[in-house]
This record gives structure tokens, C-alpha cells and sequence, in this order.
């Protein structure tokens, strides 16, 4: 799910999330923020203070070499995983955020497990169109991205039309593309009686007024976060999608050591490339040349994380 860190795309706190997930009786609860890792550290703290296995990810931009954008969903199987998920976001967020060449993510997906990312999706977009083969070459390009059973197919159910037509496709093409389905919820507020806020904070987003009829909206209150028992009955048809998702959380295990500062780097930028980023950065903007100083000092951005033990 996404967090405030999502800038302008959820409401939910990090803490309010965990929280949630303790009062729901989960045993494990993710978190995959669009394009940065901002909230892993405080999410981890969180799930460790209330017992919560946590689960780290995030919502990755990427395009192919047309130049057609898609999103996918993330997640580190272990912590060469979580580093593998550190060097994505800097390479989307050195590129201005607006994402990653699939020639690029295919270096760093051998610890990550991925997944489409939904309704809006590009496969799901093409098996919505009718154009069948086109969703085939898709989920394969990005199925080979991984290791073999490692990218699967994502089913969600927010009471929208195209979901519900979308969902016996995504079941039958999932069968002939040997893809497994896995059930998901695009969390973007903790209750439904958040909608309202998250819809104000979407028309912030993109510049529009609550009463200007062309502001983009999410048609349904269904983006809440559900319990258990409300995604078992959502899917009670597609009970191996559910089941996949058990799976997927018992594969998933990222574990910070405080004491030797396993979270190290959230850019891992290195000698020269490091040092012609700050000077650019000085050119730009002469009230920076403190960060520089006479001698060009070199500024390595290395995250100890001394704050992970306060």
C-alpha cells in the first residue's frame, strides 16, 4: 500500500498503518510507496515495536525503449533485494522521477519479486482493448525481468466495471501464460470515511478545484484498508489468488541490523559522478556554493543511520 510518502497520492500514516494492521490481526503488512523508500525505515521500526512482519517494496515507473510507461509493483524477497529496490530509486529519481528503462531494472531484479500493478496497468489496459497478443508479449517481457515464478499477475476489486471484467480474463490468460494471480488492495486511505479527504488531497495534486467537474476522482470508496475477512469474501472465487499472497509475504524477509547500519545508502552515488552532480547543482544556484567549498570537497552521500537507534 502507499503512504504519505506518496506525495499527494494517499492519506494514510505510516503509524496509523501499522496500527490498523495490528487491530486487523495481521501477521504482515506492505509497504510500496511510488518511485522512493522515504517510509521504509519508521514502517520497519513500527512493525517491529507491534509484532508485524513488514514487508518492503515500492511502486517502480518504468518504460521500454518506445518510451510507453507502465508501473510495477516491487517487492525484496531479502535485503540484496531491499538494495537492489535502493539503486531503483535513485536511478528513477536522478532521471527527475520519471522512471527506469526495463534495460536498467533487468540489473537489479534477482533478489525482487514483481507484479503488474493493476486495472491501469499496461497488460491489464491491452486485455481490456481486446488486444490479446499484445498483453501476451507484455507479461512475458516483464516476466523474463525476474527469476523464473517470480512475477505474477495482480487482481484487485475496488467495485470499478473494468475490474470486473478484467478479473475471469486476468484468470484465463493467467492459466495460459503460466502466471500466477496474486489478490491485492490499492490502499489509499484507512477507512471509508477518508474518501472524501483523499479526494480533496487528488485535487490538490493536480491543481483542480473539489467543484470542477474535469478533476480526475477515484469512482468508488472501496481504497480503504480491508481486513481479512473482507478480501476473503471479495475473492472467494479466486481462493489461489489469496493463497498466493500468504506465500508471497512468507518470501519476503528484509531485516535491518541497527548496530551495523545495514541501512546504508539511499543514493549510491560514488567519486566524480557524485562530485559533477554538486557542482551542477552549485552553477544553478550560487547560494548553494557552501556545499562545495574552495577544494570541490567531495559530499558522499552514505546513510549510516545513527537515527535507526534513538
Amino acid at each position: 500500500m502507499r503512504s504519505g510518502y506518496s506525495l499527494l497520492s494517499s492519506t494514510v500514516k505510516i503509524e496509523e498503518l501499522v496500527m490498523r494492521a495490528r487491530e486487523l490481526q495481521f501477521s504482515a503488512v506492505a509497504l510500496t510507496d511510488e518511485n522512493v523508500l522515504y517510509g521504509v525505515i519508521p514502517f520497519y521500526k513500527a512493525c517491529q515495536a507491534h509484532g508485524i512482519k513488514s514487508i518492503i517494496g515500492m511502486i517502480a515507473t518504468v518504460f521500454d525503449k518506445h518510451g510507453h510507461t507502465d508501473q510495477l509493483v516491487l517487492l525484496a524477497k531479502n535485503n540484496d533485494g531491499y538494495r537492489q529496490l535502493v539503486h531503483i530509486a535513485t536511478a528513477i529519481q536522478l532521471n527527475d522521477g520519471k522512471g527506469i528503462s526495463l534495460c536498467d531494472l533487468s540489473r537489479y531484479t534477482s533478489e525482487l519479486i514483481g507484479m503488474t500493478s493493476g486495472v491501469h496497468g499496461r497488460v491489464e489496459q491491452h486485455l481490456l482493448n481486446g488486444e490479446i497478443d499484445q498483453a501476451e508479449t507484455l507479461v512475458h517481457t516483464y516476466a523474463k525481468l525476474f527469476q523464473r515464478g517470480d512475477f505474477y499477475i495482480n487482481v484487485q476489486r475496488h467495485g470499478l466495471q473494468e475490474q470486473e471484467y478484467l478479473l475471469p480474463l486476468l484468470l484465463e490468460h493467467s492459466k495460459r501464460w503460466d502466471m500466477p494471480l496474486v489478490a491485492t488492495n490499492d490502499v489509499r486511505y484507512m477507512c471509508k470515511e477518508d474518501a472524501l479527504a483523499f479526494e480533496c488531497l487528488l485535487a490538490m495534486k493536480h491543481g483542480k478545484k473539489m467543484a470542477d467537474p474535469s478533476r480526475p476522482r477515484f469512482l468508488t470508496n472501496e481504497y480503504h484498508f480491508k481486513s481479512a475477512d473482507e478480501m476473503i469474501s471479495l475473492f472467494s472465487m479466486y481462493r489461489e489468488a489469496i493463497e498466493e499472497t500468504v506465500r508471497i509475504a512468507q518470501r519476503c524477509n528484509v531485516t535491518f541490523e541497527s548496530k551495523n547500519g545495514l541501512c546504508r545508502a539511499i543514493l549510491f552515488l560514488r567519486g566524480k559522478r557524485l562530485t559533477n552532480i554538486c557542482k551542477r547543482g552549485v552553477g544553478s544556484n550560487s547560494r548553494n556554493a557552501f556545499l562545495i567549498g574552495q577544494k570541490h570537497m567531495l559530499l558522499g552521500y552514505n546513510m549510516n543511520c545513527k537515527s535507526f537507534n534513538r
